[in-house]
């Protein structure tokens, strides 16, 4: 890690406009605190417009209530550094916050700290719990905090595998109901998100609407003193496309702990499940491996990353052993020697199979064959709706995958992601989305531009995306229904959806048979030079771009409706760029003639203006090499 301009912990008293504000670096956030009879408020400020009118402070431990504050001290502190992301959406990461500390007293017996950072772009707080006179261990009960909100506002947020909730008034949210985070709520001219950073310890939190506030609930959580909560973090933008660029998640998590990342690779992965079942000619692609082999053969050709074979390829007595008539480690031998990296699918639901095998037993063997990482599936039933025991088990996870210098992708509905991919950078990606290969019958052009705006807020996202055989998916053995996309919008959904490793569902001929287009996808390696969010329409279309070296992607994506855009490019450097352009064709559309596409090769610089035109459902890709 490099770090810059580091000013660390100037501790300095009462700084801001009184005794009770603080502003952030730039002075265009502003938190005010006051107590008043014990009660404990904040308000949060963008410049001269109040966005939280009142959040009411309160935490439960030991059993007991604590909402009564008694303020011992107050201190402030600046600090400012840049660092290197092991991967990510851009090569380097602005830090730069102002925090207050708020000692307390609470119920004139608990000690517990308040601590706030305000970013120009948001600000957070969380609660630490210091080592009481009588208490080495405790429990959280509950998250006492609530916070009042604007009626007017309008909401968005994620819904599990269902499209997600939105737009809707905050008062239409059924009372008592948890909703998840990202909490995507736009006012007048301020768009902001609700969401939580640094989930290590204890559980997550949802939200929920009482009255006419809302408030953090929390399952109840054991733990050690001193112990800190994870951050409630507000991100705050005058644009949406500003707040979809964000670092503020990444900035509140740990430094890495990973000393040698070398061996963190992100990038682009096949994967075979989706692909069971497709014919070619005489072949038919099957969990065996000759489909295997296939599969391997052309990552290698094409200079992919990984292959990622799903359920099935171990048989019932556990993962250490392959099915019959299948040699997994001979097929990770042969793909090593070919510069491919295998991972593999691990989980203890399936039926009829030996699952009380030792995790760190299996990536012993697994790491003794070769193979690169492995993609966890459910491991939230493994847990029995204990969100804390779900958390616990997920780091548990993670760091043991470290040890064995391996990759982990969580899928059927993961631990939210927090931006904690900045301390454990092997937790490549997690399928916290409606991820389209898994539910689409609620899958829809609307839907997924919905979720690369609310979903997308959280972090890095395994959505699978980039199917390029879309008129023939009904033979196919895992599924159950034709996607509504065109081919283009698939290509650029790859993009769109940020993610460290780019899991493709469909099979290596159908790729080959639309080369020119598929190497849209090649460039993407999981990790990028600088990312913009050109444009963003929640519900109707968003323009991403991405830059690898002197070659800047964009990507488009619609929702049903037709539709033409113009984008300006003076984000790319002095100079002319050859741009190779990928269209729907006027008689393409997310349910007719979806495989149908154009492609053109223009020349452009900083100053031109690009004009184009989406299917309903479409998409549309540029690749911008300089000349």
């Amino acid at each position: 890690m490099r770090f810059y301009c580091l000013t660390l912990l100037l501790s300095i008293f009462f700084l801001g406009a009184n005794a009770n504000s603080s502003f952030s670096p730039k002075k265009k956030l502003k938190v005010n605190w006051e107590n008043q009879n014990g009660q404990l408020t904040a308000q949060f400020w963008s410049n001269n417009q109040l966005l939280i009118p009142n959040i009411h402070f309160g935490i439960s431990i030991d059993g007991k209530s604590l909402n009564s504050f008694d303020i011992l001290n107050t201190d402030q502190s600046s600090f400012s550094n840049s660092w290197t992301p092991a991967w990510g959406k851009q090569q380097l990461i602005k830090n730069e916050y102002r925090q207050i500390k708020l000692t307390t007293k609470v119920n004139n017996t608990y000690s517990v700290n308040i601590l706030f950072q305000i970013y120009d772009n948001g600000f957070a707080f969380r609660y630490e719990i210091p080592k009481q006179n009588t208490l080495n261990t405790t429990a959280i009960f509950s998250d006492n905090t609530t916070f009042n909100y604007p009626e007017e506002n309008t909401i968005w947020a994620p819904n599990g595998e269902r499209p997600n909730l939105g737009p809707l008034k905050i008062n239409d949210l059924p009372e008592g109901k948890n909703i998840q985070t990202p909490f995507l709520i736009n006012s007048s001219n301020k768009w902001m998100a609700i969401h939580e950073a640094g989930i290590y310890t204890q559980s997550y939190f949802l939200l929920q609407r009482k009255a006419d506030q809302l408030h953090f609930e929390i399952a109840k959580s054991e733990v050690k003193l001193p112990c800190e909560t994870s951050w409630r973090v507000f991100m705050v933008a005058d644009k949406l496309e500003s707040l979809l660029e964000s670092n503020l998640l990444y900035n509140l998590n740990p430094p890495c702990k990973i000393e040698d990342t070398s061996w963190i690779k992100p990038g682009i992965t096949l994967w075979d499940w989706r692909a069971n079942g497709a014919k070619v000619g005489d072949f038919k692609y099957d969990i065996n491996e000759e489909s295997y082999r296939r599969f391997i053969d052309f990552a290698a050709e094409q200079e992919l990353a990984y292959v990622l074979f799903d359920a099935n390829w171990y048989s019932e007595k556990g993962p250490q052993y392959s099915r019959t008539n299948m040699d997994m480690p001979e097929l990770i031998r042969y793909a090593k020697e070919k510069g491919v990296g295998i991972l593999l699918y691990i989980d203890r639901k399936r039926k009829g199979d030996n699952n009380n095998w030792n995790l760190e037993d299996v990536l012993k063997t697994w790491s003794e064959w070769g193979a690169k990482g492995f993609k966890y599936g459910f491991l939230r039933s493994e847990c029995h709706g204990n969100r804390q025991e779900f958390v616990l088990k997920t780091r548990e996870i993670v760091e043991l995958a470290a040890r064995y210098k391996m990759l982990v992708d969580f899928h059927d509905g993961p631990v939210p992601p927090s931006g904690d991919s900045r301390t454990w950078p092997n937790l490549i990606t997690k399928e916290y989305c409606h991820a389209q290969s898994d539910a689409r019958k609620a899958f829809t052009p609307k839907t997924f531009v919905t979720a690369s705006m609310v979903n997308t807020l959280a972090g890095a996202l395994d959505m699978n995306n980039g199917y390029f055989e879309l008129d023939n998916l009904m033979g196919r053995r895992a599924i159950g229904q034709q996607v509504p996309s065109t081919v283009v919008s698939e290509a650029a959904r790859t993009l769109i959806v940020f993610s460290g490793l780019t899991c493709i569902p469909d099979h290596p001929d159908a790729y080959k048979a639309k080369s020119d287009l598929f190497e849209f996808i090649q460039f993407n390696k999981g990790t990028w030079k600088q990312s913009k969010v050109l444009q963003a329409n929640i519900g109707e279309s968003i323009v991403v771009a991405r830059q690898t070296g002197d070659t800047w992607l964009v990507g488009a994506a619609n929702n049903k409706e037709a539709r033409n855009l113009e984008i300006d490019l003076s984000f790319l450097d002095k100079g002319k760029y050859e741009a190779i352009i990928f269209s729907d064709t006027r008689k393409t559309s997310a349910w007719k003639n979806r495989e149908a596409y154009t492609s053109k090769t223009i020349t452009v610089n900083r100053k031109s203006k690009h004009q184009f035109w989406m299917a309903p459902g479409g998409g549309h890709c540029m690749i911008l090499r300089k000349k």
